[in-house]
């Protein structure tokens, strides 16, 4: 089968696991094309994106003469559906003035896709994410009568701006849903008939890289802490350079490793120089998946301090939650929807109130005064991981779902 999967950026340093589906994909002898709207600009190249680059169709940008060729195309070949199907998004009432404008915004891109995908003869479109891939998924399905799928993940997508979420649904064959609470918000908006086409589907852990013996004791000091993550807002980052400094002032030696990079990197280096734990704190910037293992083999603690944003977004399932977990890792996380699907407090790791230092210090202090107790969580939660999140297992699913409703 000919698969032409819509991403918004490539190449990426955070969608690993976008990358490992597609992956899946091409691994079971499908035909993987790739489109994306925008190129990527990071130095790290992905293990899985490596393998996917030479599968790309067309990229960005948004306007260019290519976009305008396809855009005059369709208008010659097909100017009533081409207007009808521009219309019928742009005029769609459920969508904030916000969501209408980026839509308008990459509406041509997305007739420059179909056109690509008429070239290409794919059999089927795969949105991976539900907003604007999906929306271009809408638009090549009502042009050239390509059936799609989508995935569903959490943030933009489904909880900040949503557009047309009842629609895409609907016109899906069926939609993946990594985790339980996007899982939950779509059946609210979905029509009651199409609740059918939601699967609620991990992406699952690459066991072969990150659940391998450990190369470090767990215990020697200092303790060595890991945030593997953007430093963006809803990510928490400023809650655990607090509770750091809790640490720091309460005598415990350790060693804080971020990883990742984003818009709070200036903010969160400033805040780490005024409170006086700059020698207890290194920052890495992007690193590959590669490089993530490598962390985690050596960790005595994995610490996810996110919290619900204000306009909506919020955290999913994080993969390197579950990474953390198969690596045999100790967890502690913010107590929110998606976390909870994994982390089960006192079981599997131990969650605390979001935005609360104090509680996040403390819970710290947990995994090292408590080391029978936190051994037993670090079982229970690699066992957990085995059994549910096995990358092989959910891949193998992710591409039944194509093969059951081709």
């Amino acid at each position: 089968m000919r698969i032409a999967c819509i991403l918004t950026v490539f190449p990426s340093v955070t969608e690993t696991f976008i990358f490992g589906d597609l992956r899946a994909l091409k691994d079971s002898g499908h035909d993987v094309g790739l489109m994306h709207f925008l190129d990527g600009s990071c130095d790290i190249w992905q293990k899985d994106a490596r393998v996917l680059r030479e599968n790309v169709l067309i990229g960005g940008p948004l306007v260019s003469p290519g976009v305008f060729a396809a855009f005059v195309g369709y208008l010659v070949r097909r100017p009533i559906r081409l207007i009808r199907t521009l219309l019928w998004i742009v005029l769609h009432r459920g969508s904030s003035i916000r969501g209408r404008l980026k839509t308008l915004l990459i509406l041509p891109k997305c007739v420059q896709f179909a056109s690509e995908c008429k070239r290409w003869r794919a059999d089927r479109v795969h949105a991976a994410w539900s907003n604007h891939a999906a929306i271009a998924a809408l638009v090549i399905q009502r042009l050239n009568g390509t059936p799609f799928s989508m995935a569903s993940h959490a943030g933009q997508d489904v909880f900040r701006d949503p557009v047309m979420l009842r629609e895409k649904v609907a016109g899906a064959s069926f939609v993946a849903v990594c985790n339980r609470a996007t899982f939950g918000r779509l059946l609210e908006i979905a029509d009651p008939e199409d609740h059918r086409k939601l699967v609620l589907l991990s992406h699952g852990v690459d066991l072969e890289t990150f659940d391998v013996e450990r190369s470090a004791p767990q215990g020697s000091s200092p303790r060595r802490i890991v945030f593997v993550g953007r430093l963006a807002y809803g990510k928490g980052i400023a809650y655990l350079i607090e509770a750091a400094r809790l640490l720091h002032e309460g005598g415990v030696e350790f060693r804080l490793d971020l990883f990742g990079d984003g818009p709070e990197r200036a903010a969160t280096r400033e805040s780490i120089e005024q409170l006086g734990i700059a020698d207890q704190v290194q920052m890495y910037g992007e690193v590959s998946q590669e490089d993530v293992a490598g962390a985690l083999v050596q960790a005595d603690l994995l610490v996810l301090p996110s919290e619900l944003r204000h306009d909506g977004g919020r955290e999913g399932l994080p993969n390197v939650l579950l990474e953390a977990m198969a690596a045999g890792v100790p967890v502690v996380a913010s107590r929110i929807a998606s976390v909870e699907q994994a982390v089960q407090d006192g079981v599997t790791g131990l969650l605390v109130p979001q935005r609360d230092p104090e509680s996040l210090a403390t819970a710290m202090r947990r995994v090292f005064d408590e080391p029978e107790l936190t051994h037993r969580r670090v079982v229970a939660a690699r066992e957990m991981v085995r059994e549910s999140f096995d990358r092989k297992v959910c891949g193998r699913r992710f591409v039944s779902l194509f093969e059951e409703t081709r």
